[in-house]
């Protein structure tokens, strides 16, 4: 069984829901409010291809450097 097939339906879901309500949030905010780990959350972006922003959030962080 791969690592993406223990992702229920309801958890894709709700991680898609967060990633349209909450386009800026980063992945660490993400996770916190999925009660994942970070890396489970960037595998289910990746995965099922949710609108998770990677090009804001990559600015946003080059922005803080600055």
């Amino acid at each position: 069984m791969s690592r993406t097939d223990k992702y229920s339906k309801q958890r894709i879901d709700k991680l898609k829901e967060l990633c349209v309500k909450h386009p800026d949030y980063l992945m660490q905010e993400l996770a916190k409010e999925m009660g994942l780990n970070v890396s489970d959350v960037f595998i289910i972006i990746k995965s099922y291809d949710l609108p998770y922003n990677w090009k804001f959030t990559k600015n946003k962080a080059e922005s803080l450097r600055l």
